[in-house]
């Protein structure tokens, strides 16, 4: 039998860079927000239980754009930070008596043009390994800069971006988020610390994550894509 499957999405900044007096996870294309679809395309897996992180204040708002949800969904306030946020939802996990081999998933909320075939595979890696998270190779040249130079060049094969969903164990989360002091950027930099593995799985190059107006213009440019 396999293990319940609970999700975690974070949506608790406020998007600074963004330049709106609102989160950008709120930011509507085609009449549908960011989140909303982000949200939407977990149905297609059912978690037992996911639990959103958002900016404190925007409680309502993050429940009515996310009333078409299915599966069992709360809203929580994030915390100062991004490990914050996720220590809470990890803690409110536990706090409701999941198991320790529960599959947790971690994901950006404004990361929407998710693909199922990869989120399917994090999950078998987890219940095979206990830890899995995507990545995506660099194609270009990388070099370091410095002081507004170019330095010397990176071996692109030794670099990827890692994106999300980032996935483990209950178990696992919830050991290393309480024995950390410091904050972590991702799930994968914080179990690295913890020395547990954590198994790559490929991803593909469209699950982009929205910062900047920039991005937005890529995401009108994807949205009808299914």
């Amino acid at each position: 039998m396999q293990p319940p499957i609970l999700l975690i999405i974070t949506a608790g900044g406020l998007g600074k860079r963004f330049g709106k007096p609102y989160p950008k996870q709120l930011e509507k294309i085609e009449g549908q927000s960011i989140l909303s679809r982000t949200s939407l395309f977990f149905e297609a897996i059912q978690p037992d239980q996911a639990i959103v992180t958002c900016p404190a204040g925007f409680e309502k708002q993050f429940q009515k754009d996310l009333k078409g949800v299915s599966y069992p969904l709360k809203v929580i306030p994030g915390g100062a930070t991004r490990f914050d946020s996720v220590k809470k939802a990890i803690n409110h996990l536990v706090d409701n008596t999941y198991s320790s081999d529960s599959v947790v998933l971690v994901h950006d909320g404004v990361r929407p043009f998710l693909r199922l075939a990869t989120v399917e595979r994090i999950i078998r890696g987890v219940v095979e390994t206990g830890a899995a998270a995507p990545f995506v190779p660099i194609n270009g040249t990388i070099r370091r800069l410095r002081q507004e130079e170019f330095r010397e060049t990176v071996e692109r094969k030794e670099v990827v971006e890692v994106t999300t969903p980032q996935g483990a164990t209950l178990g696992i989360f919830a050991h290393s988020f309480n024995r950390q002091k410091l904050s972590f950027p991702d799930e994968t930099t914080l179990l690295h610390a913890e020395d547990i593995p954590v198994l790559p799985v490929l991803d593909w190059h469209l699950n982009i994550k929205i910062t900047t107006q920039a991005d937005m213009e890529t995401a009108r440019a994807l949205w009808c894509m299914r």
